[in-house]
């Protein structure tokens, strides 16, 4: 582990809050922070993946987008996730 990572779980640990992700028909419970749930999402260091789908599972790192930022991109004609031209621009409701 990268001391980036090291110094974010020391951060995490201050974190006392229980997580719980409910998928019908049963809940699971993860005794861990919600900084750190993610922090581990973002690692692949659950047994398995905790979420629906697998779009954040091992992905060591992940952009936040404000949604100023995210608007910002869209009207450039970007897609805001990839910073590439976005193909489908205009072609939705929105400005």
């Amino acid at each position: 582990m990268n001391e980036k990572w090291a110094a974010m779980f020391e951060f995490i640990q201050l974190l006392t809050q229980t997580v719980e992700l409910h998928s019908p028909p049963e809940a699971r419970r993860y005794n861990c922070g919600m900084g750190e749930f993610l922090a581990r999402t973002l690692l692949g260091d659950f047994a398995e993946c905790p979420l629906g789908d697998l779009s954040l599972w091992a992905k060591q790192s992940a952009l936040y987008l404000n949604a100023h930022e995210e608007e910002r991109l869209r009207k450039q004609g970007l897609d805001p996730w990839t910073g590439q031209p976005d193909p489908y621009a205009g072609t939705y409701g929105g400005s």
